[in-house]
Parts: C-alpha cells; structure tokens; sequence
C-alpha cells in the first residue's frame, strides 16, 4: 500500500512551535511601539499613554497568538482570519479603554492595527509549510522544513 502525501498552504506549526510564540511576542510589540512613536513621539511619555501602549501591545499579541492557532487548520485565508482577530481584540481593547474611563487616542489605535495587519501578514507567509500524510492504518501529520 501507499502513502499519499498532500502539501498544504504555510500555516502555524506546532513543531516548530517552541520558535513560534517568541516571534509573536516580539512581532506584536512593533506595531504598539511605532505607532506611539509616530503619534506620542519619543519616550517617556505620561502614565495614561503608557497604559494605552501596553493594553494595545496585549490586544495585539492575543490576536497574533489566536491568527497563528487559528491557521493550524486547513482551508482558512490568511487575511480574513488576521483581520477578524484584530479588529475582534481592537475592539475589545477600545471597549477596556472606554469601560475603565482610560485615555485613548483613536489615531493610536487606528495607525497600531493597520501597522499590526501589515506585520502579521508577512509573517504568516514565513510559516513552513505543512504536509497531510495518509499512510495505512491512519493519518499522520508531518511538519517539514
């Protein structure tokens, strides 16, 4: 019997997820951070913008980690499923910021997500690919470099 192997689109693996999560962690840090630059200018900056920062940096780190689980599976756009976790977190964030009666900026968080769509693009093409195997008595996942 044979095996029949099938190559799926780059999605998040977890093999390599031990080099993954740090990545995210770092890459939704670039987004918060020159977007306060661009509109806070350079540091420091009062206690409310910092907490503004900080909240975008987590709406965008929990929206990378959701868009990289999220593409485990097969037969998900790239795009769509990077937009629907930024806006759903973004929003979560602006309705933290407005609860709480937080300071916020809304050109902030408008140039932060478009900079975090355009950061996590490119990396979910970075991703290796993965591979689908059939082999007898089951299938098998097999992630490849």
């Amino acid at each position: 019997m044979s095996v029949l192997e099938l190559s799926l689109s780059r999605r998040g693996s977890t093999a390599a997820s031990g080099l993954v999560w740090p990545w995210v962690l770092a890459l939704a840090l670039v987004p918060s951070g020159l977007a306060a630059l661009l509109v806070f200018g350079l540091p420091p900056w009062p206690g409310e913008i910092g907490v503004q920062v900080g909240l975008a940096y987590l709406a965008h780190a929990l929206a990378f980690s959701a868009t990289v689980r999220t593409l485990r599976y097969p037969g998900r756009e790239e795009w769509g499923v990077a937009a629907l976790y930024l806006l759903l977190f973004s929003l979560a964030l602006l309705g933290v910021l407005a609860m709480g009666r937080l300071y916020y900026s809304r050109s902030f968080i408008l140039l932060s997500t478009g900079l975090a769509f355009g950061v996590l693009l490119p990396y979910l093409r970075y991703l290796p690919p993965r591979r689908l195997a059939l082999v007898p008595g089951g299938w098998r996942m097999f992630y490849l470099r």
